[in-house]
Parts: structure tokens; sequence; C-alpha cells
């Protein structure tokens, strides 16, 4: 495998190097750090995904001497892509496993529960890509204390696809939601008012629920509409078929997608034929040229025989600022101190999804991509600056 570093890899792998740390876990030549996510299930390409970005991290960081010569262990543990599961397997590494910090899981839904486990044990714990803008956030309007992420939210996501729709000229949009979906509620919601500030008009909403297959109906309703975006907030599964079912009845308008569109299994679902003029935002893209990008992606398909995707490099700059987190903790390394220089606004990220400084809401202040896809291909990376 290729020996590569991401931005800031070189530069804090040499300062572990400098600073010393106690026993993390039963042993003391390692650091134990939970996983907790779905590598079955409905979400199992996010969760699997993340996984592999995260373990490659590792096996980099810990082939170049660990944390001060202590190796970081992965205690992995798979929710299924269920939210009970992951609260239970939450439970478990924080309770029972001896571990620092928890990465995971993937979604927002499983992410917010496992959130109150760390909470109530004083374990921090990271999600890549839990973007609903309530996971950092308690009942009471304050700042969870022990949570984070390395994404953005999803109003940042859907404020971007409405100001960039308007400057693509695009004034009138259809919305197809998932109903059950708080990711789905929560892009709809601040899609629809962004655009309707920048003068744009909602022409027509329709919805879905998880789980359906059939969205026939739907677009034959839209398909009389006049627009000239349509907006699908919605994961891969359903968004791929709903894509491929459009397109064959001449929808041929552009489309627009958050993060939940970035799979595989869009591709394949959608077929390559209909994935044209298809948007969507995201935090990583094979599409963009930077060295440290192409030196990720060929170590990644050394190490497991594909490309990545956003979800895998989320995982693995996530590998790094954990390694980074605990660096920054000092000599003494426990939960706490971890966690306190996890809430560091200061400390400055570099990653190959970005740059960073995590904000006092505990979400991170970056840069948002947005993907073109055409015959199934991403062939444009825009780095676009919300207003």
């Amino acid at each position: 495998m290729k020996k590569i570093f991401s931005v800031l890899a070189v530069s804090f792998l040499a300062l572990f190097a400098l600073a010393g740390c106690d026993d993390g876990g039963s042993d003391s030549d390692t650091i134990r750090v939970g996983v907790n996510y779905g590598t079955t299930g409905p979400y199992a390409t996010y969760g699997t995904s993340s996984v592999e970005g995260t373990k490659l991290a590792v096996k980099e960081i810990n082939k170049n001497g660990g944390i001060n010569g202590k190796k970081i262990e992965l205690v992995e543990m798979d929710n299924k892509s269920d939210t009970n599961e992951a609260v239970n397997i939450a439970t478990k590494l924080t309770t029972e496993e001896d571990v620092v910090l928890t990465l995971g899981p993937e979604v927002s839904g499983n992410t917010k529960a496992a959130i109150s486990v760390a909470n109530k044990n004083k374990i921090p714990l990271i999600s890549p890509s839990a973007t609903d803008d309530k996971v950092t956030v308690n009942k009471d309007g304050s700042v969870t204390e022990y949570g984070y992420k390395m994404c953005f939210n999803d109003s940042y996501q859907g404020k971007a696809l409405a100001q960039y729709a308007i400057a693509q000229g695009k004034t009138k949009a259809v919305i197809y939601g998932d109903s059950s979906s708080d990711y789905s509620k929560g892009l709809t919601k601040a899609f629809e008012e962004e655009f309707k500030k920048q003068n744009g008009t909602i022409v027509a909403s329709e919805n879905y629920v998880e789980g359906d297959t059939d969205f026939n109906a739907a677009l034959t309703n839209i398909k009389g509409k006049d627009f000239d975006v349509l907006f699908i907030p919605g994961y891969y599964n359903e968004a791929g078929l709903i894509i491929k079912q459009a397109r064959t009845q001449g929808i041929n308008q552009m489309i627009l997608g958050a993060d939940g569109f970035d799979s595989p299994t869009l591709i394949e679902l959608g077929g390559t034929e209909n994935l044209k003029d298809v948007f969507f935002t995201t935090h990583f893209s094979i599409a963009e040229e930077n060295k440290d990008i192409d030196n990720f992606i060929a170590a990644y398909k050394d190490e497991f025989g594909k490309e990545p995707d956003a979800f895998a490099a989320l995982g693995y700059d996530l590998g790094y600022y954990m390694a980074d987190s605990i660096e920054r903790a000092g000599d003494d390394i426990t939960p706490e101190t971890v966690n306190k220089a996890l809430s560091d606004t200061k400390a400055k990220f570099s990653g190959i999804t970005g740059s960073f400084s995590m904000g006092k809401d505990h979400v991170p202040v970056k840069t948002i991509k947005i993907v073109e896809l055409q015959a199934g291909e991403p062939v444009n990376v825009v780095n676009f600056d919300v207003k």
C-alpha cells in the first residue's frame, strides 16, 4: 500500500512523537476507540465506507508510530442501521470497552440517539456525516456537551442548493421529499425558505416515505407542472429510483439533491443513462483535482479495490482528526481531556474534505462542494460559498 498523508497528517504525526499519554485502554500499548456504524441494513454503504476510511487512516497512523508509540485500537460494532441497536452499542462501548471516545453513527437519527448515551456516560462521540441541525443541540437549545460532527448541517446544504439553483437561472422548483425522514424535512425547510428569499417559486411539493419503490403517480403530477428544477431531499435508495422513473417519464429538468445522493447505489438504481443534469451537495468528490485527494484515492483503491466516496473520505478525515484530538489532549488521555480538545474552537484541521475549525455549536465551519453528474459520472465539482 502506498504511504500517504492528508494535508495535516505529516505535521501532527511529527507532534505525536513529542506527546506523552497514559493508558487509554486495557493494554498499555493501545488507545481504544469505539466504532458504532451500520455496516449492514438500509444505510450499509454509508457505514461501510465510513469504517473503511477510518481504518485506512488508523493503519497509516499506526504504521508511522501511532501516538507517542501507542497504537490506536478500533473496537468495531455493527448497529445494523437500527436506532435501538445504535443505542445498545453506544452503551456497551461507553460502559464496557474502556474507550476514550466513539466514532459514528453515520446517519442523523441514530447519531442523536447515541449522543444521549455519550452525554450520560461522559464519553465524547463524533459523527462524520450526521447532517441534521439538531444532532449537536439538546432539547433546551443548548449545545450537547459530548457530541460532535465532521460535516455541515442540513440547513447549510439546503441553503446552498437553493442559492446554486438561482445562480443557474432556475426560478421554479418542485420538491419531492421523504415525509418519514427528519433529514428530508430539514433539507426541505431550508431549501424552501432560501429559494423564496431569492425570489424563486415553489411550484409544487410531493411526498414519499422510506421504502417506497413506485413513484410514477407523483411524477405524473409533477410532469404536468411548469418548473425548471426538481429537488429530491432524500437518501440514495429512493432517490435513484425516483430519478430513473422521472427520466423515463420525460422529466428532463435539472435535479438537485444533498449528500444522501452520494453512494454508488444511486447509480446502480438510477442507471447511468438517467443520471444526467443531476447536482448534489457533498463533502468530497473523486472529480476534484488535488494532489492529496489523488493520493488518498490511490491508497484507498490499493486497500479496498474500489474508489472512495464522500463517506469514505469523511471517515478518513475523522480518523486523523480523532488522532489529532487525542494528541492535543496532552499527557493525561481520558474522555474528559479528549472532549476538551474536541471542543477547542481555535484548533484548525486540514484534511481531504477541506479545512475547518470546530464551531462552538460542535459543527465544523467549512466549505461545501456541489458535484455535477452526467451519464452517471462526476464531471465537475464546485466549491460553493454560501452567502
